[in-house]
């Protein structure tokens, strides 16, 4: 399980970058609400969360709930990495559906199209 202290660290540097860390308490909580359910993937220079639920067809569905990478190695050989590492729970949970994205950082989801995602869901900020 991964510690609070871990999950402390992630969050400051991620809500640093993207201005919210007025916001580090809420984020803390969420992911200390997730790690009992969840899967924490976090190496030196990323972490990576996700979850494997069933969707109301009982087609198993992986949720790549957050990651990040930090700036200085955002580069295609970490993405592809976690690629690799998502495609490793696909193939071991046989796994239907993966559902990613970024409400961060925009490129990514020209990214996830050349790998072959499809959108499936839109966002309004109200």
């Amino acid at each position: 399980m991964v510690s609070e202290e871990t999950i402390r660290y992630w969050v400051n540097l991620v809500n640093t970058e993207i201005g919210r860390t007025d916001r580090n308490e809420d984020s803390v909580r969420y992911f200390m609400a997730l790690r009992n359910i969840a899967v924490f993937d976090v190496q030196e220079n990323y972490y990576w969360v996700y979850l494997i639920a069933p969707n109301m067809w009982g087609d198993l569905e992986l949720h790549v709930i957050s990651m990040y990478i930090k700036p200085e190695f955002r580069t295609g050989k970490y993405f592809l990495e976690i690629q690799n590492k998502i495609k490793g729970v696909v193939r071991k949970n046989n796994v239907r559906y993966t559902i990613q994205g970024s409400h961060i950082d925009k490129k990514y989801f020209k990214f996830l199209k050349g790998i072959g995602y499809e959108v499936c869901e839109m966002r309004k900020e109200n």
